[in-house]
C-alpha cells in the first residue's frame, strides 16, 4: 500500500513539475497514470493534499542534494557555486512547472515555497556562503548579506521579471550571477 502511494506520488510529481503551461485535472493525472481517479483518491484525500505531499517530497529530495553536496565539496568557494546551481534549478522548475501556474493565488505552492525557503534555503545556503560573510558584510548593515542576494536575485528572476516579460535565459542569467559570485568570493579570499 505504502509502496503504491509512493509510486502515485512520483509520477505525479514527474507530470505536474514538468515544463507546461496547461490546465492539469486529476481525470487527466489518473489517464496519464494509468489508473482511475478512485485510486489516486484511496491514497490522497483530495488534488490538495496530493500537491501538498509532491512539494513535500521535493523539499525532502531537495535537503538531501544540501546534505551530500555539503559532504561531497570540501572547498567553499565550489560549495558556494554549486548551491548558486542546485538553487537556480529548483526555482526554475518550480516556477515553470504545471503546478506552479495551475495553482498561482491558491497559495498552495507558495506557502510550500515558503517551507521551502526557510527549511532548506535559508539554513543550507547560509551555512555555504558563512564562510564569506563577514567580508561581504563590510558595509551592509543586514547579516547573511551574501545569501540574501543570492536568493533575491534567482527568486527576481523567475517570479518577478518573467511577470513583466522581460528574460534572460536561465543559463546566461545563472552563469552571469555565478561570475559575480565568484569574482565577489576571489575578492575576499585574496585578502
Amino acid at each position: 500500500m505504502i509502496q503504491k502511494r509512493n509510486n502515485i506520488l512520483e509520477a505525479s510529481a514527474h507530470l505536474l513539475l514538468r515544463y507546461n503551461k496547461g490546465q492539469y485535472t486529476m481525470d487527466n493525472l489518473a489517464a496519464d497514470l494509468n489508473c482511475s481517479k478512485k485510486t489516486i483518491y484511496k491514497y490522497f484525500d483530495s488534488k490538495e493534499e496530493l500537491i501538498q505531499s509532491i512539494l513535500k517530497n521535493e523539499i525532502d529530495k531537495i535537503e538531501r542534494e544540501f546534505v551530500r553536496l555539503d559532504n561531497t565539496i570540501c572547498n567553499p568557494s565550489e560549495k558556494a557555486l554549486e548551491a548558486l546551481y542546485v538553487i537556480n534549478e529548483i526555482v526554475g522548475k518550480i516556477h515553470n512547472s504545471i503546478l506552479y501556474q495551475q495553482t498561482r493565488g491558491k497559495n498552495l505552492v507558495m506557502e510550500s515555497y515558503f517551507d521551502l525557503r526557510i527549511n532548506v534555503f535559508e539554513v543550507y545556503l547560509r551555512r555555504f556562503f558563512e564562510h564569506f560573510e563577514k567580508d561581504f558584510r563590510s558595509g551592509f548593515k543586514t547579516t547573511e548579506a551574501l545569501s540574501k542576494f543570492v536568493i533575491d536575485t534567482i527568486e527576481g528572476h523567475y517570479f518577478y521579471l518573467y511577470e513583466e516579460g522581460y528574460r534572460i535565459p536561465d543559463k546566461d542569467f545563472v552563469d552571469g550571477l555565478a561570475f559575480l559570485i565568484h569574482r565577489t568570493i576571489s575578492n575576499i579570499e585574496s585578502k
